[in-house]
């Protein structure tokens, strides 16, 4: 078993069914309206990935029991993340689910990272559900960049063995006015790999990192 709590905390980067977050007994109150339901079309800019809303915060999702247990630091103090993840939608053949707040207690970032595709020596498998989340991640969030390097794929173990030792990379880059998102397939070995999804509130992310930065040039 993979530790996915330390993939998720390290990261730098849809079924159909849908459930109502406020039936998951979240509360009302004056400051904290009741979750809405996400599941109707046209969808809003505040709409994030997975039947959430980037303007959830990380009470109210405590409160519906979406997310819970202990969080744990991420980029130092700047922010936190939870891996016990009840997310109201969700691909079938995801793995691990990680919510990201800031200090303030916004949601900055969602996560994913997909069952292992294994004894897949050439990668076929693998990119075939790659490219299906490609076009499915492209109708909400317009592609800004690919980066698969097809000169790599000259061989049933070649192509995985240049993304484990990083020769290589397979990757696209999601890029809205809202959010941002990354697609990359990840190796696990010469035989074996997944896919991981990273999806960012841009303001929020681009807030946080200059306050990292700021941090590094104080103590440099």
């Amino acid at each position: 078993m993979r530790n996915l709590r330390s993939w998720g905390v390290k990261c730098g980067l849809v079924a159909v069914a849908v459930c109502v977050l406020a039936s998951w007994g979240c509360t009302a109150t004056e400051d904290e309206p009741e979750l809405p339901d996400f599941g109707e079309l046209p969808r809003s800019k505040e709409d994030a990935v997975f039947g959430l809303s980037w303007s959830h915060t990380e009470q109210q999702l405590l409160a519906a029991n979406v997310i819970s247990g202990k969080s744990e630091p991420f980029l130092g103090k700047l922010g936190r993340m939870y891996s016990e993840v009840k997310l109201p939608r969700h691909f079938n053949d995801a793995e691990w689910y990680g919510v990201f707040f800031n200090d303030k207690g916004q949601m900055i970032r969602v996560a994913v990272l997909g069952e292992p595709f294994k004894d897949d020596p050439s990668g076929e498998k693998v990119r075939k559900r790659y490219e299906e989340l490609k076009d499915v991640i492209s109708r909400r969030i317009p592609i800004a960049g690919v980066f698969e390097d097809k000169a790599a794929w000259t061989g049933k173990t070649n192509w995985w063995a240049s993304l484990k030792d990083g020769r290589t990379h397979w990757a696209t880059g999601f890029r809205g006015d809202v959010m941002e998102a990354v697609l990359e397939i990840k190796a696990e070995s010469d035989r074996a790999g997944s896919y991981s999804l990273i999806v960012d509130h841009l303001q929020r992310m681009k807030e946080i990192n200059g306050i990292s930065e700021q941090d590094d040039k104080s103590v440099f």
